[in-house]
């Protein structure tokens, strides 16, 4: 029996070639990281055609004040948000926008399960969120080439979707 292990890092990874791929949103789970006592949300996101189609990579960001912007992105980039859902204030301009996770449960690594996120009290389901994920592959801190997504991107409009 031959194996062909091209492609794979010494820890059993697959390097994907880097790039911009089409993914779904498998699972997300929001954990505590133990050396900064920060929130992180690890969505685990499906390559949903091409040369990848099947395999799983995470993406994952920090949840904290100096992050809201990254995380806002990547709402907006999964379709959970947009500058529609702000709530209009007295004088008709644009005001808050607010959402929240909604959990499930903890897995065998005390991760808590994100369900949902809840905008203006509407619960928006996550698994299987659409989105283009930006692939690079980058040293870890041993050194050893990994795939990094860099970010979740508003997935591409179908020639039906286009409005034109």
């Amino acid at each position: 029996m031959e194996f062909d292990f091209t492609g794979v890092n010494e820890s059993g990874f697959v390097l994907v070639k880097p790039g911009r791929y089409e993914v779904e949103v498998d699972q997300w789970y929001k954990r505590r990281k133990e050396e900064t006592g920060n929130d992180v949300f690890d969505v685990d996101v499906k390559f949903t055609d091409g040369p990848y189609q099947g395999q799983t990579v995470r993406y994952f960001t920090g949840v904290t004040e100096k992050s809201i912007g990254f995380v806002l992105a990547m709402f907006s980039a999964l379709g959970l948000v947009s500058d529609k859902d702000r709530v209009l204030g007295a004088d008709g301009q644009p005001g808050p926008l607010k959402a929240k996770a909604v959990y499930g449960e903890k897995d065998s690594y005390g991760r808590q399960e994100v369900t949902a996120i809840e905008v203006n009290g509407e619960n928006r389901p996550v698994k299987g969120r659409k989105a283009i994920a930006v692939i690079t592959n980058e040293p870890n801190a041993s050194g050893e080439m990994t795939t990094r997504v860099q970010r979740l991107e508003k997935p591409k409009q179908s020639a039906q979707q286009c409005p034109f």
